[in-house]
């Protein structure tokens, strides 16, 4: 054999071994038809089995996952305290001091001053009164840390009203306010004083009655006739003897 028809053999080898090979890879129409037969027995199962092993996300949820976090602003500009009741015994304040307010207490007092001066809330006892800012009951000041912006106070009495300032106290006494908050009245811690002398009891049945309730069916004469009856025995009675005095 010359070595031409040598090199042939190996061609011819090789080619009818790629062949095989690649036939034995060919399986996909046998999976084809399986699915087929079990899409025809189960349909439900192989729809959602398919949707499960989808990986794609719709243009809305696409867009809430790119949405970037959004994030409360510290500060809204705002020049307000806010006062709040959480029992008998508790008020709760909340605040913001604006950037034009605090230049505006700086120009009132040097900045040495300022920078001296302790951030305080001033609590008022305003129980039935118009409250101006100088007329209250009594008062009693907290310091609180120049970052807070809200803060828990222990009043010294229930059923009481009370106001509170957030302002600067300065070492020499003086109280600037930068806000003043609305009032509020803590509710008692215990029962009620008011106590209803009678209470009236209604007999629902005996109003049903007199009304015709119970003769459903039977003929306007015979209702008629129940009702004379009924306002008879209550005439006879100690409530129609009442009744009858009054309208007399």
């Amino acid at each position: 054999m010359t070595p031409m028809a040598k090199k042939d053999t190996r061609r011819k080898k090789t080619a009818v071994t790629v062949k095989k090979v690649s036939s034995k890879k060919k399986v996909t129409p046998l999976k084809k038809t399986v699915l087929r037969k079990t899409r025809k027995k189960t349909g439900v199962l192989y729809h959602v089995e398919q949707i499960a092993t989808k990986k794609t996300f719709s243009p809305s949820v696409q867009k809430l996952i790119n949405e970037p976090s959004f994030e409360f602003p510290l500060k809204y500009g705002d020049n307000r305290i806010t006062l709040l009741v959480r029992d008998p015994f508790w008020i709760y304040s909340y605040w913001e001091i604006s950037d034009s307010r605090l230049n505006e207490i700086i120009n009132i007092i040097t900045t040495s001053e300022f920078n001296r001066s302790k951030k305080i809330l001033r609590v008022y006892d305003v129980s039935d009164i118009n409250f101006d800012g100088t007329n209250a009951w009594s008062y009693f000041d907290l310091g609180v840390n120049y970052e807070s912006q809200n803060w828990y106070v222990n009043v010294p009495a229930c059923a009481r009203s009370y106001c509170v300032e957030i302002g600067f106290l300065t070492p020499s006494g003086r109280f600037i306010a930068a806000a003043r908050s609305n009032i509020v009245t803590t509710p008692s811690d215990r029962m009620s004083d008011v106590i209803d002398e009678q209470w009236m009891s209604i007999d629902y049945d005996r109003i049903y009655a007199l009304s015709g309730g119970f003769s459903i069916g039977k003929s306007s004469g015979e209702i008629r006739e129940l009702i004379y009856k009924r306002l008879n025995e209550e005439l006879s009675s100690g409530w129609g003897s009442s009744y009858k005095a009054e309208n007399i």
